[in-house]
Order: C-alpha cells, then structure tokens, then sequence
C-alpha cells in the first residue's frame, strides 16, 4: 500500500482520536509537564505545539503578537528534516530544546512526534541578546520585547538527565503507536484475499515459531514471489515486517 498525502493524514487523525493516544498523550503530558503533540509528516505546516496543554508561554507569545516567528519556522523544518528516521533533540536560536520522534509504518515515517520548549541549562547572554535582535527584527515595541523577554525568564530548567529519560519514554510510546497504526491499516483494507487470510490464520497460530517465507508459500500453495507481492498489496507491509 503506497501513503499518498490523504492516507497518512487519514491515518495520523485516526491515531489522535484514538483512545490509545489519547491516554498515552495525557498522561505524558501530567507526568513531564511537557507539552505533546503529533503531526503528519505529510503536512508539516508551522505548529509550534500550540494545540497543547503545557505550551511554553514564551513560545506562544513570541508567535501569537506580530504573526509566527521566522526563526522559529526555521527552527522546526530542521527539526523535523533530522528526525525523518530517528530521535532528534535540537536547541533553538533563544536556547530552548525541542524533540521530534518519527512515527514509523514499515520503512516509511509517516507522523512525528513533538515535545520540548524547555531550557536544559540556563540561557546565555549571548541568547537572550539574540532573542532582542529577533524581536526587534519583527517589529515588536519595548513594552512587547519586555513582555515576551519576562515569559522567556520563567521558561522551567530540566536537567539533561532528566529531559533525556522524558524523551526515551515518549520513544517507547512511538513504538507502541506504530504497532496501533498497523491495526489501524489492516482494519482500513478491503476483503483480504482468501490465501491472505490462511496465512495470517498460519503466522499468528505459530507466532512464537521461526516462521520462513517458504514455509507459509507452500501451505498456501503459491509461489514465494507471488505471495510476497499479493501480501504487500493487501497489508500495505512486507512479510518480514508482518512478522
């Protein structure tokens, strides 16, 4: 099954309206304090985790009053293009870290995962000078820098140790997810093909078995190329990544 545009978005909203993200989103989102979303790789458009609880207030502000911020549009396509197949930490131009994690389907990534906005050590001078250049680039006055400068000095400090152990948590959440998006295809497919259906029906009865291409071609009485191809159309996965 080839993920055009439409059918990685379908699948990413199928996943946020799931129970099963739903619970794992709020409760990492309570344990951390951090703020969480998801997004399709297939529409990346600018969210600088608006849509959720535990935004960092300087980070809203700083893309609320005069329009979404430059640097920080910059800051997340790097994000995201470094992310594409593994876990990728960044620190920002103000010196805040973010975190993407690929949700990955086969081969294929087709969703991240976003978290962060927080400081892993204190800001520099040489941040903070850096944030008034962007301010003032954008226009804004010196009540508004002062406004935003103030919500940037309350952004929380997480140890390193401490940020890193949130982000191998959410790795294991994007594991689990991966497996749900799987069912989620496999329930979006039309009548699977009976010799499909017999070998699934034959993997899942000896799962905990070493279980060969060969083996299952046989019992289903069609050649291994044959298998192979009509197993991918139907099941949008290969036989490896099936098992």
């Amino acid at each position: 099954m080839s993920h055009n545009s439409s059918s990685s978005d379908h699948l990413i909203e199928r996943l946020k309206s799931s129970p099963f993200y739903q619970i794992c989103q709020d409760s990492f989102r309570k344990s951390t304090g951090l703020p969480l979303v998801v997004l399709s790789a297939e529409n990346t458009s600018f969210n600088p985790c608006h849509t959720s609880p535990n935004q960092n207030p300087f980070c809203r502000v700083l893309n609320v009053k005069h329009g979404s911020c430059e640097e920080c549009k910059k800051e997340q396509q790097l994000i995201l293009a470094r992310s594409n197949k593994k876990t990728y930490s960044h620190t920002c131009f103000a010196g805040l870290r973010e975190t993407s994690v690929p949700l990955r389907l086969g081969r294929n990534t087709i969703g991240y995962l976003k978290t962060g906005q927080i400081f892993t050590e204190k800001p520099s001078a040489e941040h903070t000078k850096q944030l008034r250049k962007v301010l003032t680039e954008n226009g804004y006055n010196k009540a508004e820098q002062s406004e935003t400068i103030s919500a940037y000095r309350k952004t929380p400090v997480f140890d390193n140790e401490r940020y890193q152990s949130m982000i191998t948590l959410l790795n294991i959440i994007s594991l689990q997810l991966a497996e749900l998006l799987n069912r989620l295809i496999l329930e979006s497919q039309p009548m699977e093909p009976e010799v499909i259906r017999k070998a699934k029906d034959y993997i899942t009865d000896r799962i905990d078995e070493k279980i060969t291409l060969e083996q299952v071609s046989k019992e289903v009485n069609v050649s291994s190329f044959y298998f192979c191809k009509l197993f991918k159309q139907s099941t949008g996965m290969t036989f490896t990544e099936f098992i």
